[in-house]
């Protein structure tokens, strides 16, 4: 709060240290991070100033502190992050602050010119793995070829470990089941 205070009553927590706040990512804090609706102003030391033209409609207050909202925080983040990290974080949005695509998509259109939006859009509607037991049983699924199913999403409004794509065939089922055995 001291850093958003110290950068100006419009600046807002944002980028790494805005997904922290946001409760989108564990671990210590990282460097303090804000950004700033002008184009001037001065650096503080300690402190990762970005700026904007305008942060009006992506700003969201997290226990009397400003933050940019969970879209424009994963827009701000989305060139410089690994898909499969940005998938989680899109992930984390969704189960926290229940994030849309449209909550994306209006993002994009209030800030046209900002990098990623594209890697944002896959990672949004990607799925997600979570543990090491989903990663060993997609392995698992992969070595015998039946579809892939959806991993961690959104199912009618409720949360989908793991989805079912389609009925499989009587091989398929059988060969699956077969590899289970197996490996038990």
């Amino acid at each position: 709060m001291a850093a958003q205070l110290a950068c100006g009553p419009l600046a807002a927590i944002s980028h790494n240290a805005g997904t922290k706040l946001l409760s989108l990512r564990r671990g210590p804090a990282p460097p303090v991070e804000l950004t700033v609706p002008s184009l001037g102003g001065r650096e503080r030391p300690g402190i990762i100033v970005h700026r904007t033209t305008s942060l009006a409609r992506d700003v969201a207050i997290v226990d009397g502190i400003r933050v940019t909202s969970c879209p424009r925080t994963l827009l701000d983040l989305a060139s410089t992050t690994p898909p499969e990290e940005l998938t989680r974080l899109c992930h984390e949005a969704w189960i926290h602050h229940r994030m849309r695509p449209s909550h994306i998509e209006a993002c994009i259109a209030r800030n046209p010119t900002k990098p990623g939006a594209a890697k944002l859009r896959r990672a949004q509607s990607s799925d997600v793995l979570l543990s090491d037991l989903e990663h060993r049983f997609i392995t698992l699924l992969q070595a015998h070829h039946p579809p892939r199913p959806r991993t961690n999403i959104d199912v009618a409004f409720t949360y989908g470990d793991v989805v079912e794509r389609a009925a499989q065939t009587a091989d398929e089922v059988g060969a699956l089941l077969a590899a289970c055995q197996l490996s038990a």
